[in-house]
């Protein structure tokens, strides 16, 4: 199943996984997010899988993960919860900065007094 994984993720048949193919990986774990959150979680993700820091995950890295998390159910619910927490996480603080951006009229970074009237 690991390989078979790993095929369907590797849409380009290098032989390796990038960045742009692990969102396929992380939508597996059943999360729906916008396809920009989405990627952002892969990005994520990529960095804690990508052991040896290239750049692209080969089949044995990508197994290592397979079998410590996705072969697991408990491990893959943990992940999805952690990836779920990261995104909300950062959609908030989206959602802030718009808010702060509303006040903050003359784009210096800080909302005056005069800006909250």
């Amino acid at each position: 199943r690991a390989r078979r994984t790993f095929t369907v993720a590797d849409a380009d048949d290098s032989g390796y996984l990038t960045v742009d193919e692990l969102p396929a990986v992380v939508r597996s774990l059943g999360l729906d997010f916008s396809d920009e959150e989405t990627l952002r979680l892969a990005k994520s993700l990529f960095k804690e899988i990508d052991s040896d820091h290239s750049g692209k995950l080969d089949f044995d890295e990508f197994f290592s993960f397979y079998q410590a998390v996705l072969d697991n159910e408990k491990a893959r619910r943990k992940l999805a919860k952690k990836l779920t927490k990261r995104a909300l996480s950062h959609m908030e603080k989206e959602q802030a900065r718009q808010v702060f951006g509303l006040y903050d009229k003359d784009d210096s970074g800080s909302i005056s007094a005069s800006e909250l009237e």
